[in-house]
């Protein structure tokens, strides 16, 4: 299995499954939260804490095992542990939780913390309920306790795992604070079993909107059909629910991650998973909060199963509304390879949360198709339809509003700052046009094109194999003097 990126969720249980800190709306603490790197020594007593156990957890620290076990931890694998008991089967990231078994047994990691505001989500459940009783659990954070529906007590989960969030707390001072996430239990000794999975620490106000938008922030099961969604199979993406595949239902909701270097194709801008929405009314959606405004919904979404599965109809919906893509809210099949679309501009009128949804419609019902779906991206101005309203009064990408010499197509590829923008110009043998993201690389030779001519009346485009660079930050073309005719002038064409 990969080693996971940390992602953003936390989880009360005695069995401690997921740990991570970061947010979608900042950078993301590697805090192994999902506990998948770990040394798990099976056998007795062996995934216990030492001294009774000599099983580890990367990035965590965690009480003693010691008789009678007060303090006792425990690494439970899904493999091994009660493969039946309630809870305990089907963890909600990974393969892996920690289970609080002491009536004050504890883990805990130090993080650092920008100053800001923050939420603690994680999933728990009470999983041996015929063996043991529930553990009640708390967190806490530099010695103050989350408080979770306005109250800092102690709380014992279900069994089944359910999803917890704080309340929003606000550090006021940048720096390192212990997290901690233990059990609090008045009947003391060995008193409990409650697991715990997928914690996570997200940041509410900075950077993009939606949180793990390129799905990175994974845990991938990549052994047999472990790559798709619990419970059928392992895998997890951070800060994003998505259907169940059962096969019960006929696979209706069957969502899986891809993983370029093993399928699913080559997902533009090196981006490593991408979504695969298989069922016929399989879904991924997540919980975004935006202030009043204009948007526009992006992602890159194919096919590229095609020879094994037809593609899927995709629709994206905003509050329970169609999106429209050029006009339509109909679902739509994506080609075979990876290709970006922007949604038409849609308008919040009122600061809150709202869902964010991606799901297929396919009328053939069932295990239906696949159509994947990467790098979701919410933000203004990403059509140039909707950045020239604002920043060029309307004109076409050829002309120029604010008569500066830089046409408007390239002030949008390199999303210049309002008012002047200044032609780049060569170092040494090198011309650079900065790629301010309003156009993906991949966008080259029939979004933007670098241009040759020797008389400023003939212009030719230049093939992408002869340029210096092309990514996803910049755009470059480097000139040999001894090959150059007399004459030779060079120019950034953008036709988005």
């Amino acid at each position: 299995m990969k080693t996971p990126n940390p992602i953003k969720t936390l989880i009360f249980s005695s069995i401690l499954a997921t740990l991570m800190v970061g947010s979608g709306h900042a950078a993301i603490v590697p805090l192994n939260g999902d506990f998948e790197t770990n040394t798990f020594v099976a056998g007795g007593l062996g995934p216990y804490s030492s001294p009774a156990g000599g099983s580890s957890i990367s990035n965590w620290s965690w009480s003693e095992s010691a008789a009678p076990y007060p303090t006792g931890v425990r690494l439970i694998s899904q493999d091994i542990d009660f493969e039946n008991a309630v809870g305990g089967k089907a963890a909600s990231h990974g393969t892996y939780a920690v289970s609080l078994e002491g009536a004050t047994s504890s883990i805990s990691q130090n993080i650092t913390l920008a100053a800001g505001q923050y939420q603690l989500i994680f999933d728990a459940s009470w999983w041996l309920p015929a063996y043991l009783a529930v553990n009640p659990i708390y967190a806490s954070l530099g010695g103050v306790k989350f408080s979770f529906s306005g109250s800092t007590a102690a709380f014992s989960p279900t069994q089944g795992y359910n999803t917890y969030t704080s309340d929003v707390f606000t550090v006021t001072t940048a720096g390192t604070y212990e997290l901690k996430i233990a059990a609090d239990n008045p009947a003391g000794g060995y008193s409990g079993g409650t697991a715990v999975d997928g914690i996570r620490l997200k940041a509410l106000n900075n950077g993009p909107i939606l949180s793990n938008g390129n799905f990175e922030d994974s845990v991938y099961g990549d052994t047999g059909t472990q790559d798709y969604s619990p419970p059928f199979g392992r895998s997890f993406v951070a800060d994003w629910s998505w259907s169940s595949t059962t096969q019960a239902d006929g696979l209706v909701g069957a969502v899986r991650l891809l993983e370029t270097d093993l399928n699913g194709g080559v997902i533009p801008d090196g981006s490593t998973y991408a979504v695969s929405l298989e069922g016929a009314t399989s879904w991924i959606k997540q919980s975004v909060t935006l202030n009043p405004g204009q948007y526009q919904l992006r992602f890159d979404a194919a096919t590229p199963l095609l020879q094994y599965l037809e593609p899927n109809p995709i629709y994206a919906s905003f509050d329970g509304v169609n999106l429209s893509f050029n006009g339509s809210t109909n679902a739509f099949s994506p080609t075979l390879n990876y290709v970006r679309y922007t949604s038409d501009v849609f308008t919040v009128t009122t600061a809150g949360t709202y869902e964010l949804k991606i799901a297929a419609n396919n009328p053939k019902g069932g295990y239906s198709g696949s159509s994947a779906v990467a790098n979701l991206y919410i933000g203004t101005e990403l059509s140039y339809g909707s950045w020239a309203a604002n920043k060029a009064g309307g004109q076409a990408a050829n002309l120029d509003w604010d008569n500066d010499g830089v046409s408007n197509g390239v002030e949008y590829f390199m999303n210049a700052a309002p008012g002047f923008t200044a032609n780049p110009g060569f170092v040494g043998n090198t011309v650079t046009w900065t790629n301010g993201g309003k156009i993906p690389s991949t966008g080259y030779g029939t979004q933007f094109a670098v241009q040759t001519s020797s008389d400023l009346v003939t212009w030719e485009d230049v093939a992408e194999g002869d340029l210096n660079s092309n990514s996803n930050e910049s755009l470059s073309y480097s000139v040999d003097p001894t090959n150059a005719p007399a004459k030779q002038f060079f120019r950034l064409k953008v036709t988005p």
